[in-house]
């Protein structure tokens, strides 16, 4: 086979052969640009990135409208934090914010995830029913530059605790984006003493809430 292109060769018109090369090679070199070019345009697409700001509100499913802290329910003492959260997206493609929930964190270790409330009832049509999410859900599609403000209430009563982990240092916010991958962002660093009936001290202003590396923790609560 080898002899055979070799001979083909040379007999051929070198001209010929030449200008075949020559356009096989601007083919290949047309090809690789335009895949290249669409490898670049999606990257600068998806180049930006989501990010949050946060302000502790007062509830609107809770008939005092008690603020952030305290309080003793049906289900025992329970720490419930309001929030107002503006999500951004800075990329050029929609993006997805799953499962969004806060969690409490002791000596750098996620020790227990919130409950996310729906609202104070099921149906909307009922008269002073308050549903909040996502219509009751706490995934989002967050469409390409654009910012979505969403009002979101999460609960932890004290039984859930383990009794090791019912004083704790803080709670982040988590939720898995379009990738399945965990994000996770500090929240509030909680005063001592904890568990005392009533509401905390809260800013008015709003938040940006800074990413932490998943790294930095040893533990999940998933894998305790």
């Amino acid at each position: 086979m080898g002899d055979k292109i070799i001979n083909w060769l040379i007999q051929s018109d070198p001209n010929a052969v030449l200008s075949g090369l020559i356009g096989l090679l601007g083919s290949v070199i047309g090809a690789a640009a335009s895949l290249l070019a669409v490898f670049i345009s999606n990257n600068l697409q998806k180049h930006g990135k989501i990010s949050l700001h946060a302000r502790i509100v007062g509830s609107r499913i809770d008939k005092r409208h008690q603020t952030w802290g305290y309080m003793q329910t049906d289900q025992g003492l329970s720490f419930h934090i309001p929030l107002w959260l503006d999500i951004c997206n800075t990329s050029n493609v929609s993006r997805i914010v799953r499962n969004v929930n806060l969690c409490i964190v002791k000596k750098r270790t996620i020790v227990q995830e919130f409950t996310q409330f729906q609202g104070n009832g099921i149906d909307p049509r009922e008269p002073n029913t308050v549903i909040i999410g996502n219509e009751g859900a706490y995934s989002f599609v967050i469409p390409a530059n654009s910012v979505l403000r969403v009002e979101v209430e999460f609960g932890i009563t004290k039984s859930e605790l383990q009794l090791a982990d019912r004083e704790f240092d803080s709670v982040y916010l988590t939720y898995f984006d379009e990738k399945d991958c965990l994000n996770i962002f500090f929240l509030e660093d909680i005063p001592k003493p904890q568990w005392v009936i009533g509401e905390l001290p809260r800013s008015k202003r709003w938040k940006t809430l800074k990413k932490i590396k998943f790294g930095r923790f040893y533990q999940y609560c998933a894998d305790k």
